[in-house]
Order: C-alpha cells, then structure tokens, then sequence
C-alpha cells in the first residue's frame, strides 16, 4: 500500500425530504366573526364571515437533495482534504398568493414554483503540531453556493413581505430567474 495515505473516500448520497413549511389548518376554511354591524331588538348580534379559502389540494413542499464528497487524509493524518458539492431542487412551494380583492379575500396558501440550490465547499485541515501538552490544528474552508428561483408559474413575482402604508412593494420574495 501506499505508507503515507491514510484514508481515502469517496461519498455520494440521494434523497428525498418533505417540509409543510405552513402553520397547522392553513390549507382549511376559516370563519371570522364580528359584534360591529346592526342592532337587531337593542342587541349587537354577532356574524361570522369566511376569512380564508381553502385549498384541498395543498402538498408538502418536496426538495430532491444530491451529494459527493471526497475525503483525503496522508501523513499520520496531519493532513486532511475534503471536497464535497451539492445540488437540491425544491418544487411546490408553499407560497401565499395575492388574491382579487373582489373575491372578498386578500390571499390564499398555494403550491407555486420551484427552486434549485448548488455548491460546492473545500475543507482543507492541518495538525501543525501534536504534543501532549499542546496542539495546534488549522482548519480552511472555502465554499461557494448558487440559490436561484426557477420558476413561479404565471406569477411575474411572489411576495413574501411588502411594504406598509400607501406605496406598497414586495420587500423580499420570489422572482423567477433570482437567486
């Protein structure tokens, strides 16, 4: 063998995870209720009102996830070197999307877009010295990552919070084709 590598690896991995991302019940009708409004007989009534669509068909986000790595360590391990990159796509978002007002709603919860995530990072880590009364040990890490909204459906942008009062814009959201 070869006296001076200590370990050498290669890693790869696939899978699949779910997150609902969304506050338990949102996917169902909601009623509101109020007290302001007529008096019928001398009394306030009280009135409820749906505050919420539903949307039966509302899934968990779903993100594929890949991975490879290869791990390098020589010389007594004093030495290690890790490369590793990565890729996820994550489709269905569960997004709320601005609705006509007219429909007596102001949103709805829905699965929208999809989005992908890649990189790449470099570990590279040195035992300088090893007594037993003292050690040191350098650690470098360099990484670079790309995260991009592929797409939206019909939507020109999602947002994800807007401005308040009366020149309302989308503070942070998705726009396909941003990171």
């Amino acid at each position: 063998g070869v006296r001076w590598l200590d370990e050498l690896a290669i890693r790869l991995s696939a899978g699949q995870t779910g997150n609902d991302a969304i506050s338990t019940y949102r996917s169902l009708e909601a009623y509101g209720s109020t007290t302001n409004g007529y008096l019928f007989d001398g009394n306030q009534s009280a009135s409820f009102y749906p505050s919420r669509v539903e949307n039966p068909y509302l899934t968990w986000e779903k993100t594929t996830l890949y991975n490879a790595a290869i791990d390098f360590s020589a010389f007594d391990n004093r030495l290690s070197i890790t490369v590793e990159g990565y890729y996820s796509r994550t489709n269905d978002l569960l997004l709320t999307l601005q609705t006509a007002h007219v429909t007596g709603y102001t949103s709805r919860y829905t699965n929208i877009g999809q989005t992908s995530n890649r990189g790449i990072e470099l570990t590279i880590e040195s035992r300088n010295i090893v007594k037993p009364k003292f050690q040191w040990i350098t650690s470098f890490t360099l990484s670079h990552n790309k995260q991009m909204v592929d797409d939206i459906g019909q939507e020109e942008y999602v947002s994800a919070l807007q401005s308040g009062g009366n020149t309302n814009y989308m503070m942070y959201g998705y726009k396909s084709g941003y990171p």
